[in-house]
């Protein structure tokens, strides 16, 4: 567990506050949160996905295999029980997640449901990451004289930004936004008295959602090396925010399409509320990723941004431009701090 929160803090954090909020809802008994078969389904969809991406990060392998040299186990037998040990934890929840549907879960099919799909998710996860390093141990071996098939400098903002944690993240919410779609749409009755209630949840989560998708950027930026940006492209601050809104238009842009388009038919005035906090948080969240230099410091800023626009949302909307202050105030501080990490 505390490996994968090293190595994942994002993803792990946004993991617990998902489970949190279903054991939350489920215990007090919210009616519009139902573990049937699609809920099921895709809260599965999300932890497997969140397990095939930490698959996917590059483990150094060397420290374990050292600490077992000198036992009977073949070099194989180490790398296995290495990377079972890795599966396991790519999948803690999941793993939690059978804990909670066994002591909740309407119908023992969904159970059985969810339990083989964590056994698979496990064999999965270790299949990939032996073969993985298998495959990297060959390609060591190997003289690479091809040219090049990607554009450099596209080449050069994939490497920077498509960390695992973006990744997961951008998964997780893509699959969650569907979800939520399709649930709020499928049970919904426009003629209940609370129908408006249910309007502001349903922007609410999808808010949350796109929060949840713009965590990721936190641990991308950190991970670039200035030092060598500073030499090969000695641009400004503004050119690499520019940069990273573009990426971040082109990831998260096309699901802006689904939201207007349903978001119109069932609250013109909600939805253009909501396109504008989500705008607040977009904005904010490139900021925040080029401030700080700990990534729990990044979470705890971005966690308080996300309560002052989720209490500004339900205001009136004259007292909606007061969420422009966090959007400043982390600019600047992301302007000063990308000087300190530029000019280092």
């Amino acid at each position: 567990m505390l490996d994968i929160f090293k190595s994942s803090p994002i993803v792990v954090i946004a993991a617990m506050i998902f489970i949190g909020a279903f054991i939350f809802a489920i215990v007090n008994g919210y009616h519009y949160i139902t573990l049937n078969i699609q809920t099921t389904i895709g809260i599965i969809s999300v932890f497997i996905c969140f397990s095939l991406f930490n698959s996917l990060k590059t483990h150094h392998t060397m420290p374990f295999l050292l600490r077992y040299s000198k036992s009977k186990f073949s070099n194989k037998d180490i790398y296995a029980k290495f990377f079972m040990k890795r599966a396991l934890a790519n999948n803690v929840w999941m793993l939690v997640f059978n804990v909670i549907a066994y002591n909740f879960v309407a119908d023992i099919i969904y159970f059985i449901i969810i339990s083989g799909a964590s056994f698979f998710s496990v064999l999965l996860s270790f299949w990939i990451m032996y073969k993985k390093n298998d495959h990297m141990g060959k390609k060591r071996t190997q003289i690479n004289t091809k040219k090049p098939r990607v554009n450099p400098s596209t080449k050069s903002i994939l490497h920077d930004y498509l960390t695992t944690d973006f990744l997961s993240t951008a998964v997780i919410c893509t699959v969650l936004f569907f979800i939520s779609i399709i649930l709020f749409t499928q049970d919904v009755n426009v003629f209940h008295p609370d129908y408006y209630r249910f309007q502001s949840i349903f922007f609410k989560v999808l808010m949350v959602i796109f929060f949840f998708g713009l965590l990721g950027i936190l641990g991308s930026i950190p991970q670039i090396n200035w030092k060598f940006q500073a030499i090969i492209s000695p641009n400004d601050f503004k050119y690499h925010m520019k940069r990273t809104v573009f990426f971040l238009g082109v990831i998260y842009g096309w699901l802006l399409v689904p939201f207007v388009f349903i978001g119109g038919f069932v609250n013109l005035t909600l939805m253009l509320r909501y396109l504008y906090c989500i705008s607040v948080l977009f904005f904010a969240m490139i900021n925040i990723a080029f401030t700080f230099n700990h990534i729990i410091i990044k979470l705890i800023v971005a966690l308080l941004v996300m309560a002052l626009t989720m209490w500004a949302s339900t205001l009136s909307i004259v007292f909606l431009p007061v969420l422009i202050i966090p959007v400043i105030a982390t600019f600047v501080a992301a302007k000063n701090e990308y000087k300190e990490w530029f000019l280092a």
